[in-house]
């Protein structure tokens, strides 16, 4: 019920368009969903499609119905497991699985960024939500082995089953055949492009890597174009990176803002970009950047946890506060354009072992084992 969007939502997705029936070990799914969620979701004979509430409902509504219908109405369908898959319910059926998506409202370092706005509020109080969830759960999916070493102690539950199953990646990411460019034979009609696509949030950094990139570009002269994409969750932080740009861009717009890019879109940005930027310091499995490394772009990735895990020595990593560092390092990777070949060959390499058909398959494995 309360997956609109991101992360949750392709995965939820590519879980149920991935799994075969042979695989599948149960006779129906039923979702409850708004109704974005469930017009994202594939046809299935054994899928069943239920929007218990009008598309407009607010949380109050939405909770309330968790509350108070859920289980009742899982009951009425005959289920015997219950999978939250947006990581946080108030259901009293049992048993359920959960799954834990956001590590935001567990990364103190990431919430002080908010100061003591409201939006900082609301995170603390999913923290609480979340925990809650997890520990009434009969068992909790991770993403990774970082954000399940970070979290098991704060559940106090020995019976608790756990497992790691990380995302996978759709094969229409994987891009053969890459050319990847001297920054000497970019123009400023045909210049040399970095992406930058995630929601648009303090923690994501977009201000720090605009601020490093006019410093590229001053520093070299270099025809550089800088596209960020993603939603905007956090206005104020929008409002911060807007003024920004208009003073780094001035009468020369090399920065754009595309706003959120539907899904279907994602793959013709990374075709057209000669190296990836992911500048992100909280995430527990960042699928924007697993695709990016499908895509074979040459990456500068910020060097927090769990980010060197996935990447693997398939990118450059950075300390995103220090933009000495953050500038010299993407300075030199624009430059040499074997290491960013190399770079390039070595996330496709390791991309290849994220598959949404074994994640799909060992979801269901977990869901059935823990009826």
């Amino acid at each position: 019920m309360n997956i609109r969007d991101g992360g949750g939502l392709t995965h939820l997705r590519e879980i149920i368009s991935n799994i075969h029936d042979t695989s599948l070990l149960f006779d129906q799914v039923i979702v409850w969903g708004n109704q974005s969620c469930l017009d994202a979701l594939p046809n299935r004979s054994w899928l069943i499609k239920i929007q218990p509430l009008r598309e407009n409902a607010g949380i109050i509504k939405t909770t309330l119905w968790q509350v108070f219908q859920l289980s009742s109405a899982a009951e009425k369908m005959g289920c015997s497991i219950l999978f939250i898959a947006g990581g946080s319910s108030f259901t009293s059926f049992k048993p359920y699985v959960t799954i834990c998506h956001n590590m935001l409202p567990f990364t103190e370092n990431a919430l002080e960024l908010y100061g003591v706005r409201s939006r900082r509020l609301k995170f603390q109080l999913l923290r609480f939500i979340q925990l809650q969830t997890f520990r009434r759960a009969k068992g909790v999916i991770f993403l990774s082995n970082w954000a399940m070493q970070h979290l098991r102690s704060l559940m106090a539950k020995s019976d608790l089953l756990y497992t790691v199953i990380p995302h996978g990646i759709n094969s229409g990411f994987h891009i053969t055949n890459r050319v990847h460019r001297n920054i000497a034979d970019c123009s400023q009609e045909q210049p040399f492009t970095i992406i930058y696509i995630s929601r648009i949030e303090p923690y994501k950094k977009q201000l720090e890597v605009i601020q490093c990139l006019n410093k590229v570009r001053l520093n070299t002269g270099w025809p550089i174009r800088l596209v960020l994409a993603g939603l905007a969750s956090d206005h104020s932080y929008l409002q911060e990176m807007h003024q920004l740009i208009q003073k780094s861009s001035r009468d020369e717009n090399w920065i754009s803002y595309m706003g959120p890019v539907p899904y279907e879109n994602l793959r013709e940005i990374y075709t057209s970009a000669d190296l990836a930027v992911f500048a992100s310091t909280c995430e527990n499995m960042p699928i924007i950047l697993l695709e990016k490394m499908a895509a074979g772009l040459p990456i500068v990735c910020s060097n927090v946890a769990p980010m060197p895990d996935f990447l693997e020595g398939a990118g450059l990593l950075v300390d995103i506060e220090d933009e000495t560092d953050f500038s010299i390092k993407l300075q030199s990777l624009i430059q040499n354009r074997e290491y960013r070949t190399k770079l390039s060959q070595i996330a496709q390499i390791n991309a290849v072992k994220y598959q949404w058909s074994k994640t799909a398959k060992e979801t269901f494995q977990f869901l059935f084992s823990s009826q």
